[in-house]
């Protein structure tokens, strides 16, 4: 481009003389008014100054170049229409995240523990869990709680059982030990006329404190073995019968049709009965003399 040089290029005002015949230089550039202007500084960068700034270099006005930056990592953000602010770097470990509208450094949140069977859902804290961040599985036995295996040992084929923090393995003999423990009922001293209601357990016990014992028995209401332990509290001789309503008080309903009709006067003899219930409240007898435990 060409500029001619005319006569107003002369050294008045604000503009100088052409420096040849495509050049021309000025001490300073105004826009509109003597505060609002192009220039250079003392160090050769050129300047730009208004009202609302102040001066500034090339250098400064540039966003890398801008003192609002106060450490690495800051950002610049909308906080309205037409303004911005410096949004400071976050702490290590940190994302950004909008909350309420404004984004905010967010830390990382241990993963929750899973207490108990929940729907899928997405959540409502603001943080972010890591990609390989883990659950724990807060194991219980109450209700709509995640069961878990407490046993080591705990084998293919095992029974399960459980513990106070979940369930553990046990043997086919250790079920049905357990089971048979569990279902004996101790009654105590029986008295002179006891009723054995079978309806509180298929196995029970009792000490025959009574020289004569006349049973009486609960209907359980299902057909099916049921047993009682007796022991001689004394060593006295003791007589038993059985309520005609059980049809046992007739020899012909015990085995070989033998009734249990008395104890051997010896403390600690045992006697182990079993009935066989065939109809509501009707049984076959058996019995097998024990002996004293040793």
């Amino acid at each position: 481009m060409k500029i001619v040089v005319a006569p107003q290029w002369k050294d008045q005002g604000t503009y100088k003389e052409a420096t040849d015949s495509d050049a021309a230089r000025a001490s300073q550039l105004q826009v509109d008014d003597a505060n609002t202007y192009i220039d250079k500084d003392g160090g050769g960068n050129m300047t730009f100054t208004d009202a609302v700034t102040g001066t500034k270099t090339l250098a400064q006005l540039a966003v890398s170049g801008d003192t609002a930056w106060a450490a690495k990592g800051d950002l610049i953000v909308g906080t309205a229409n037409d303004a911005a602010a410096v949004l400071t770097v976050g702490a290590e470990d940190t994302i950004l995240m909008v909350q309420s509208g404004t984004p905010a450094w967010v830390a990382a949140a241990a993963a929750g523990e899973i207490v108990g069977v929940a729907a899928a859902a997405e959540g409502s804290a603001n943080n972010f869990a890591r990609s390989d961040h883990t659950h724990q599985i807060q194991h219980s036995i109450a209700d709509n709680h995640v069961l878990t295996v407490d046993d080591a040992s705990a084998a293919d084929d095992n029974m399960a059982r459980f513990t106070a923090n979940g369930i553990e393995g046990i043997t086919a003999l250790q079920t049905f030990t357990t089971i048979q423990s569990a279902a004996i009922v101790a009654k105590g001293n029986l008295g002179a006329s006891p009723t054995i209601d079978w309806t509180a357990g298929w196995f029970q016990t009792g000490t025959v404190d009574q020289a004569a014992t006349a049973f009486a028995m609960t209907d359980p209401g299902a057909n099916g073995y049921y047993r009682i332990m007796l022991t001689n509290g004394a060593a006295s001789a003791r007589t038993f019968t059985f309520a005609a309503a059980t049809n046992l008080d007739h020899a012909a309903n015990w085995r070989n049709s033998l009734a249990c009709t008395s104890m051997a006067a010896t403390s600690g003899t045992r006697i182990l009965l079993e009935f066989l219930r065939y109809a509501e409240n009707k049984y076959i007898g058996s019995y097998v003399e024990i002996g004293v435990e040793t």
